[in-house]
């Protein structure tokens, strides 16, 4: 398993998060260079190796495997950063091998959320990039990534 360090910053990656409908594309502009990439399903969460950090999220998520459900945001929810533990080389490495990671969408909040929607009173929250969220469990293991996109 892949563990993370969240770190709280009071600051975040600046930017926007787009989702184009006609072909299901995700995107967070300004795009940096990431040669580390964690993948849930076609999503990818881009780290550069340098500086161990996460600066980018891109991918593929169709509306048509969405699952509609109200969702209740993180709690405490802290700016900062999500850092790799261990040393990883440049490629992909893949987060969900045990089992199928599932989206859930809320329509009222436009909130998604890859993984695990319920919460925990020892999950970490941290928005690392504006409008998207990383939520790790009590052992450093990423249990959902939220993102809040602008749809066009």
């Amino acid at each position: 398993m892949i563990k993370l360090n969240l770190k709280s910053e009071n600051e975040r990656i600046n930017g926007q998060v787009t989702y184009d409908e006609k072909d299901g594309n995700l995107d967070f502009n300004p795009r940096s260079n990431a040669d580390i990439l964690l993948l849930i399903s076609y999503m990818n969460i881009g780290f550069d190796s340098i500086q161990k950090s996460a600066n980018q999220v891109w991918g593929y998520t169709p509306k048509e495997s969405w699952i509609k459900k109200d969702l209740l945001l993180p709690l405490h929810i802290q700016k900062g950063k999500v850092e790799l533990e261990e040393n990883l080389e440049s490629g992909s490495w893949r987060l969900d091998k045990k089992e199928v990671w599932l989206t859930y969408y809320d329509l009222k909040q436009n909130w998604l959320c890859f993984g695990d929607f319920m919460h925990d009173n020892n999950d970490r929250c941290v928005e690392f990039l504006e409008n998207v969220l990383a939520v790790v469990d009590n052992d450093q293991c990423l249990k959902s990534l939220w993102i809040k996109p602008y749809f066009k």
